[in-house]
């Protein structure tokens, strides 16, 4: 007659890693049902996707290559072409310009009613350098482009360095007001390379666009960046803070800002 015996206990280590590889299962088993989940999910969305196009790509065609001598000379003809426009720049830097300043059909008249107009430029803006720098002449103007007949071409100051360009603009468009050398709608500011040209048409447009939105003279120009004025719409009408130096002042109306280009580039 046979007797159940009852079996031994597990020893703890063998009951400790029973129970890890237990958890380990239960983990591994979680992650392949979220795994299988996602797969349903990619098949479902592949299924919606239209097939793609069976038409077979169009082979591309091999690059020419170009000899050597002539890409050297492009290389060349690309380094000449940088400095040029790199000194051409640097030239612009030292000027300043007037724009919508009316000429007189005497060439005499006109000379001296220009060099008057600097003078008095120079002696608004208040800095001592810039006025040391025009009595010993080196402070220079001629209207643009000179081979054409006098107009209303810009007029083009040039001064000895960038440091007293930017002392004569800062002058003049720190104090309030339009300032009493320039008439309206006279306005002074940097004289602009053709890119920067090309910015200050697009700037022109936006300011346009805000002040129509807007229904009153909030934003105004200055070189190529637009700028809000400081205080209501009439006041900014009769004495914009420091901006009519650099832009003509509208009147009160949504179309104040003329896209005409201004001005040209050397």
């Amino acid at each position: 007659m046979s007797t159940n015996t009852p079996k031994a206990p597990l020893p703890a280590a063998a009951r400790a890693f029973r129970a890890a590889s237990q958890e380990s299962v239960e983990a591994l088993s979680k992650k392949v049902d979220k795994m299988m989940g996602l797969l349903s999910e990619l098949l479902s969305l592949h299924k919606t996707v239209p097939p793609p196009s069976l038409t077979p790509p169009i082979p591309l065609s091999t690059p020419s290559v170009a000899p050597v001598t002539d890409i050297a000379r492009q290389i060349y003809e690309g380094c000449v072409k940088a400095i040029d426009d790199k000194a051409a720049y640097e030239e612009k830097e030292k000027r300043v310009v007037v724009i919508g300043m009316k000429e007189d059909q005497s060439p005499t008249e006109n000379a001296e009613k220009d060099e008057k107009l600097v003078e008095s430029l120079v002696l608004y803006s208040g800095d001592p350098e810039v006025k040391k720098a025009f009595d010993a002449g080196q402070i220079t103007h001629h209207r643009h482009p000179k081979d054409k007949p006098p107009g209303n071409r810009p007029l083009k100051i040039q001064l000895p360095s960038k440091c007293l360009r930017d002392a004569m603009l800062d002058g003049i468009r720190s104090k309030r007001g339009r300032p009493p050398p320039l008439p309206a709608p006279s306005f002074i500011r940097k004289d602009l390379s053709p890119n920067q040209l090309d910015l200050e048409r697009a700037a022109r447009e936006e300011v346009k666009k805000k002040n129509i939105e807007v229904g009153s003279l909030t934003y105004g120009l200055r070189d190529y960046s637009i700028i809000t004025y400081h205080s209501s719409t009439a006041s900014a009408a009769a004495a914009p803070t420091s901006v009519s130096s650099s832009e003509p002042v509208p009147e009160p109306r949504p179309s104040h800002v003329n896209t005409a280009p201004r001005g040209g580039s050397r």
